[in-house]
């Protein structure tokens, strides 16, 4: 995107800016200088200084809105990496006007399309109209929004809802670049809070009033990215020795089961050597060397798979037993950390492990 995209509107730019009656209201002077403030937006573009050509576009804008100037700022801003604010231009340019050639209008909206990617998008449903919505403290627009996008910057932002009569709705939302979140709020009354009387409890995620005739009260939607809060959660140490117990366990087993299936290949394989002839032995190609052969290369895979699920028994056994003496437990109790202590009676003598497990 250069020079190309000014060059097919310049033109006729100048020459609504020079026709003061067909133009409107504004004095000869903005016009006079919106004109000088687009030849400057061409120069800069010609120069290759597309932040000038901005500023530029901008003033020229300002002094006298018209749809080519504001297609020119958005693509502009989009050159110099304002995401947000070519989204914005541009998008009012393609959805709110009619004006320019195709082949134009199919360059802003391309020019649109890039510059969304880099931003994020909202669309916001609010159960009152006339809202006013905020995102970080700018106001975006007022229920009901529509169901274009509010364009915001990627990152944590906060939004922020409020109507006289009504809370204030707030919270932080993270927005990822070129993706669209959605949100449904019901703002709740700003009246009197429910009596004792008529106290509203939660039950299986509905709302539910003690009473029969109690009224009920209306609660914002949380924002989809908060999670349901956890009172508990599994402490990273007991999550270790269910791990590593279990790759014991399941370690234990492969190792047993191919030692067991080695060994009982290996009296396969002495039967099968019992057949043969003992003075040739297994020189020819017979059945039974073949099958001899099939059994010893059988035997050596199962005996060598056990092997190594012993090596891992062993070393998962380790970390099990590592993770249960020298992890500490959060204390809970009066005993919260396993130990081992003396054990005397009468008829024995030895330690014993104790604590939390």
């Amino acid at each position: 995107m250069g020079r190309s995209f000014l060059c097919r509107s310049s033109g006729c730019v100048l020459a609504l800016l020079w026709a003061c009656p067909a133009w409107g209201e504004p004095p000869s002077e903005a016009i006079k200088m919106a004109r000088k403030r687009f030849q400057e937006g061409v120069a800069a573009i010609d120069a290759g200084n597309y932040e000038a050509a901005r500023v530029a576009f901008q003033q020229a804008y300002t002094l006298k809105p018209h749809p080519s100037v504001l297609r020119n700022l958005g693509q502009a801003e989009l050159k110099v990496g304002h995401y947000l604010e070519a989204a914005r231009h541009l998008a009012i340019f393609v959805r709110d006007t009619t004006f320019g050639a195709p082949g134009d209008r199919e360059s802003a909206q391309k020019a649109l399309a890039e510059a969304e990617a880099k931003i994020g998008k909202l669309v916001l449903e609010v159960d009152v109209s006339g809202a006013n919505v905020t995102v970080d403290g700018e106001t975006v627009g007022r229920s009901p929004l529509g169901p274009d996008p509010v364009y915001v910057e990627s990152g944590q932002r906060i939004v922020r809802i409020e109507k006289e009569g009504y809370e204030s709705y707030e919270w932080a939302q993270g927005f990822e670049a070129g993706r669209t979140t959605q949100m449904r709020i019901v703002l709740r009354g700003a009246g009197p809070r429910p009596t004792q009387a008529a106290s509203v409890s939660r039950l299986n995620g509905s709302l539910a009033a003690s009473t029969a005739d109690a009224p009920v009260e209306k609660v914002g939607s949380p924002p989809p990215d908060v999670e349901p809060r956890r009172d508990s959660k599994i402490p990273l140490r007991t999550v270790a020795l269910v791990a590593t117990g279990g790759l014991t366990v399941v370690s234990a087993g492969v190792w047993v089961g191919f030692a067991l299936q080695g060994a009982s290949l290996e009296s396969e394989a002495d039967d099968l050597k019992a057949g043969l002839d003992p003075v040739r032995g297994c020189t020819g190609a017979s059945a039974i060397c073949e099958e001899l052969r099939d059994v010893s290369h059988r035997r050596a895979n199962a005996n060598t798979i056990a092997i190594i699920g012993g090596v891992a028994t062993g070393v998962s056994a380790a970390a099990f037993a590592g993770v249960l003496l020298f992890w500490r437990k959060p204390p809970t109790t009066s005993v919260a950390f396993p130990s081992l202590v003396p054990m005397v009676s009468s008829d024995r003598a030895g330690l014993a492990l104790a604590g939390a497990f």
